[in-house]
């Protein structure tokens, strides 16, 4: 019996935009590049003989994480939503309110020009037996999300009209067998690795970080496991693989605005809460307890580019870029967190683990 894995893209870049896409070709962005850095790994476990793909660029981008060479099938696009496709639903709700109000309610409403769904289905699945008769073994199809529902209600006797009763998050794994008929075994897994530092780094790089900010966080990192392993010395209870991750991670967002925000939000989509909320507050951090976000955060106050300098040189610096009165309250505000928090650390340990 053969195994057969359904992958939903990664997550296309949209500018931020909420918008209706069909077959409106838009590449991965910075987000599903990290999601598909997850996704290969996760795969790797998971022997597949090949990797087929559709022919537009999210599907051909998440595939090549997979394989460099990936077969591309054009019958697994996504359906074409017709007169909305590729446009924001905020223009949608403009030109076309009274259709988009119904299909609030009843989203199964046709939308002008769109494909069929019924055809759409015949479609998918034509493609999927032709990955199929191409292949022997195991496989991987990264197509879309109407793909992959579709073929779930066919397989589960459902109308397809059906299909959005089943969630599929961006590089889900829904998991098939054929053995010349299909048997859908489990929906929308997410694939889950273990953030060592290897993979931690291969995010880093996906996130198209200048060098220099990657060499930062290495260093933070470190700083964070020595204050770390002094604390535990002393009786602290951390968990150290929280700790190396996210001050790895903590400037995975460093080119993004509030890029502390933008970073945490990131590591809670991959399915990282805990090293998402460390990451969260490494910029702020406002409570007193001795626990991970204060190892990072305080080990980010204390490392200049990789360098290693005390908290008053490192915030006499970084006070030239404050431009006004708000940023030089907040600038103090840091200042006096990162002073209350060494002089915590460094009574525990009984010793001057941080300058």
């Amino acid at each position: 019996m053969r195994k057969v894995y359904l992958i939903r893209h990664a997550k296309p870049e949209t500018g931020g935009r909420r918008m209706c896409i069909g077959t409106a070709d838009l590449p991965v962005g910075i987000l599903g590049q990290l999601q598909s850095v997850i996704l290969s790994e996760y795969m790797q476990e998971r022997k597949t003989a090949q990797v087929f793909c559709s022919d537009l660029q999210r599907s051909i981008q998440t595939a090549e994480y997979l394989n460099p060479n990936p077969i591309i099938i054009p019958g697994l696009r996504e359906m074409h939503a017709g007169d909305w496709d590729g446009l924001d639903f905020e223009e949608i709700q403009k030109r076309w309110p009274e259709l988009y109000k119904k299909r609030g309610s009843d989203p199964n409403i046709p939308i002008p020009g769109a494909e069929d769904v019924e055809e759409g289905q015949r479609r998918f699945l034509r493609a999927v037996h032709s990955a199929l008769e191409q292949s022997t073994g195991d496989i991987a199809i990264v197509t879309h999300i109407t793909v992959i529902q579709s073929l779930i209600c066919h397989v589960l006797g459902i109308p397809p009209t059906q299909c959005r009763q089943f969630r599929l998050d961006y590089c889900s794994v829904t998991q098939i067998y054929y053995d010349g008929q299909i048997h859908v075994a489990d929906i929308n897994g997410r694939p889950h690795v273990s953030l060592d530092e290897a993979m931690c780094l291969s995010l880093l790089h996906a996130a198209q970080l200048p060098d220099r900010v990657i060499r930062h966080c290495e260093a933070v990192r470190r700083k964070a496991l020595e204050i770390a392993n002094e604390l535990r010395q002393s009786g602290a209870v951390l968990d150290l693989e929280i700790i190396a991750s996210a001050a790895l991670l903590h400037d995975i967002a460093r080119i993004q605005k509030d890029h502390a925000v933008a970073g945490a939000d990131w590591l809670a989509a991959l399915g990282y809460p805990e090293v998402s909320e460390v990451i969260r507050s490494h910029h702020d951090f406002d409570g007193n307890a001795i626990n991970e976000q204060a190892v990072v955060y305080l080990a980010d106050k204390v490392i200049r580019e990789t360098d290693e300098v005390t908290i008053p040189e490192r915030f006499r610096e970084s006070s030239k870029k404050c431009l006004d009165d708000a940023a030089r309250a907040a600038h103090e505000k840091r200042f006096q967190t990162a002073i209350r928090l060494r002089d915590a650390v460094n009574a525990r340990c009984e010793k001057e683990v941080v300058l």
